[in-house]
This record gives structure tokens, C-alpha cells and sequence, in this order.
């Protein structure tokens, strides 16, 4: 599950998220497009996606709404005079294994991990910590090359929610 809290608030002017209600139930084909104009400059896009059935999510500063990791969503350009900034958290239950890349990290809220599958992240010392800071950098790496991997395999994906 990802919740996505706004720092500031986040319009229709100012490209909030937009969801398509059901998504993650259906298998959803993807196609890497990268996009330099994109925040998310490696262009994950899903293919045929049914535009008119988006519900968007406008959210004052302070509120957070939240998906399924696999729900179809996305948002558009910012028209607005101020920034649309969030926060992602990404939740997911020990039992679950990340199977893009190895080495994947954690942090365990509650509760017991009984399964081994996720390291440990570090716990930052002070504020811009640069162990905390090398880690997320190592993360975004392996992220990064395995999408490289797909787009070098002519840049689709087929995922399913479980």
C-alpha cells in the first residue's frame, strides 16, 4: 500500500493524482517511454489506460490518500503558481518479497519479521545523514538498472496484483 501525504496542496491546476478505481485487480500492461520533462524521468506509462474513468485525489496541505502499489495512477503537469510537493511512504507486510532486484531494505514498524526477505534500513544518526543518503542512492541504482534491463528488452512489462 502507498500512502502519499501533501506537504502543500495539491489541485487539479496543480496536477494532483489521479487513480483508475479497480486497476490492481486487472493485469495492466506497461511501456517504458523516458521522458526528460518527467519527474519520473525513466517513463513508466501503462498502455490503454481508460482516462475517462480517473478519479482525482485533491488534497489540502496536511491530508494523504491512499492506494494500492498497483492501481494505475499518475498526475499531470504543474499549471499552478505553487509547488505540489508529497511524501511516499510505501507499505508492505514482511511475507511480501521484492522480486526486482536483491538487496531490497525496510524499515519494520511492528511486529516480528519471521521471513528474512527485506535488510534492514540504516537509522539516520542526524539530519541529512550521508549512510542514510548512500543507502537511498544504492536503492535508486538498482532500480534504475532494472529498468534499463526492460527497456533494452523493448520496454514492456506485464505486471498482476496478487
Amino acid at each position: 500500500m502507498t500512502a502519499w501525504l501533501g506537504f502543500n496542496d495539491s489541485t487539479l491546476e496543480s496536477g494532483c493524482l489521479k487513480y483508475i478505481p479497480g486497476s490492481h485487480k486487472t493485469i495492466a500492461q506497461h511501456e517504458i517511454r523516458p521522458d526528460p520533462n518527467n519527474l519520473a524521468s525513466l517513463g513508466q506509462n501503462v498502455i490503454d489506460v481508460p482516462e475517462d474513468k480517473a478519479v482525482d485525489a485533491v488534497l489540502r496541505a496536511g491530508q494523504v490518500v491512499f492506494h494500492h502499489e498497483s492501481v494505475v495512477h499518475s498526475s499531470t503537469p504543474n499549471r499552478s503558481n505553487h509547488p505540489r510537493i508529497g511524501f511516499s511512504i510505501h507499505y508492505v507486510a514482511p511475507h511480501v518479497r521484492e522480486m526486482r532486484f536483491e538487496g531490497a531494505t525496510a524499515m519494520l514498524l511492528r511486529g516480528r519479521d519471521q521471513y528474512g526477505y527485506w535488510g534492514a534500513d540504516p537509522e539516520p544518526r542526524k539530519d541529512l545523514d550521508p549512510v542514510c543518503i548512500a543507502a537511498m542512492d544504492a536503492t535508486r541504482e538498482k532500480f534504475i538498472r532494472t529498468t534499463e534491463k526492460k527497456i533494452a528488452a523493448g520496454g514492456r512489462s506485464y505486471t498482476k496484483s496478487r
